[in-house]
């Protein structure tokens, strides 16, 4: 018996409160489900998966080793960067990202190896998954012939300023002059972005970079998506109808055309 196998079962009789019995030989297997499926898929291909803790702002990597589909259960690796003060019971969020779509799951944690010798952690198994797209609000592409400025900082650094590419209400994407992948990384909190969208509304708030990439047309420039942090619901309120105005005015310039 392998030392994964050996952590499952114990994990699986303090869950049961008696010990796991072996399958019948020459049982039919029982099909997986979909959810069970499509984590065996990200396991097999050793996928990225991004982990979140309930009351930590960093966010962690890590993959799953085993998928248990007879107890119900998912067994991750350890969390990169290294967090010691991980405990069962902390609650975790795990996300997929596959192009513009994400797979969401999470829970308790129900044990940790380093209580049996081993790596890793593990989860109850969800009864369903699927991927959804990952953007949940309408985006506005601002046109060419109407830039706007964003100006932006990171703790107590000269603020940077950049051209508004697009935006919605969970984040923006902007674009910086230059090569500045050496300035900013993932997940870097932003102290102050601003941007006057209109006379009666300049949104200032903080914000977290969630990716970077170098372009290099029409001109060498760092493309840097955010996501908002802490906005306010007055704030999120009139983002919202920002975005919805300029999107009706942009349906209406093209059918008008």
């Amino acid at each position: 018996m392998t030392l994964f196998e050996n952590v499952i079962q114990k994990l699986a009789g303090r869950k049961s409160g008696a010990p796991s019995q072996a399958p019948t030989p020459g049982a039919r297997a029982q099909q997986p489900s979909r959810a069970e499926q499509l984590l065996l898929n990200l396991a097999h291909q050793h996928q990225l998966l991004e982990v979140r803790i309930e009351g930590e702002t960093q966010r962690f990597q890590s993959m799953i080793l085993a998928v248990d589909t007879e107890r119900g259960l998912i067994w991750l690796d350890d969390l990169f960067p290294r967090f010691e003060a991980l405990l069962p019971g902390d609650s975790i969020d795990v996300q997929h990202q596959r192009g513009w779509e994400s797979l969401n799951f999470g829970g308790p944690l129900l044990a940790l190896g380093a209580s049996f010798g081993a790596t890793g952690f593990a989860l109850a198994l969800p009864e369903v998954l699927g991927y959804q797209p990952r953007r949940q609000s309408p985006r506005w592409q601002v046109p060419d012939y109407a830039p706007l400025r964003v100006k932006m900082r990171a703790n107590y650094e000269e603020p940077s300023f950049g051209r508004l590419l697009n935006l919605s209400a969970g984040g923006m994407r902007i674009a910086l002059p230059g090569n500045q992948q050496h300035l900013l990384r993932r997940d870097t909190l932003l102290t102050l972005v601003e941007v006057p969208l209109d006379q009666q509304f300049t949104l200032r708030c903080r914000a977290r970079v969630r990716n970077l990439r170098l372009a290099r047309s029409p001109y060498r420039h760092t493309q840097v998506s955010l996501e908002f942090a802490e906005l306010t619901p007055e704030q999120r309120e009139q983002l919202t109808r920002f975005v919805n105005v300029q999107l009706s005015l942009a349906v209406g310039s093209t059918r008008a055309a």
